[in-house]
């Protein structure tokens, strides 16, 4: 059982004893080894839904490769799921300072504080995200969720604004604007966002009934 990483510790353990071992080349390559097979096992535990082992077997890894961003991903994912709140906020910080090349780790740290009831760290994550991703719309979206959960009406006319013009033909979004230009009382732009939206989507009772 976790042969593995019982390897991978002998290995380690080899080489704090005598650090210029004559067979440290070959330790060092048999590693590499080790970590394809342990991230190998790491996506087989976390397709069969065994997210704790997964995390382990990930984590394993990234003691091989600390900077194994694939690794930190699933890592994150794997603790996430796993219920590991602040382990999973870890590697997608990690994710982050790595400058990883994926807005959805925002939106995923997002909703990991927005879960925990803090609206503000939650929403700081996405402006990050907006700032690293300036033309991701679900970026925009998101940030647009927050402001009208937190009732700031100003902010999310201008994030609506942003989210329109990268998706002109979503039907939600215009409706969503005249939702918040009716909340202002702004009814003339309420109306002309409501027939936008029954332009787009024609059965859109909601709109209809606003």
């Amino acid at each position: 059982p976790q042969a593995l990483v019982k390897a991978y510790e002998s290995y380690k353990k080899a080489l704090e004893i005598e650090p210029k071992y004559e067979f440290q080349e070959e330790i060092q390559q048999n590693m590499g080894v080790i970590g394809n097979g342990l991230f190998g096992s790491g996506v087989e535990n976390f397709n069969a839904k065994k997210y704790d082992m997964a995390l382990i077997d990930f984590e394993n890894v990234l003691s091989i490769t600390p900077d194994d961003t694939l690794a930190t991903l699933n890592a994150a994912y794997s603790a996430e799921r796993s219920g590991n709140k602040e382990k999973a906020k870890t590697y997608y910080n990690k994710l982050i300072t790595m400058r990883y090349k994926e807005p959805k780790i925002y939106i995923f740290l997002g909703n990991l504080y927005k879960s925990e009831s803090d609206s503000a760290k939650a929403l700081s994550t996405i402006q990050a995200g907006r700032t690293a991703f300036p033309a991701d719309n679900s970026l925009v979206i998101e940030e647009l969720n927050m402001y009208l959960y937190s009732g700031k009406d100003k902010e999310a006319l201008e994030s609506l604004n942003l989210a329109i013009q990268g998706d002109p033909a979503n039907a939600n979004l215009h409706f969503a604007q005249g939702t918040v230009y009716d909340k202002v009382n702004k009814k003339d732009l309420a109306a002309t966002s409501y027939k936008k939206a029954i332009e787009l989507k024609p059965d859109y009772f909601d709109a209809y009934y606003n």
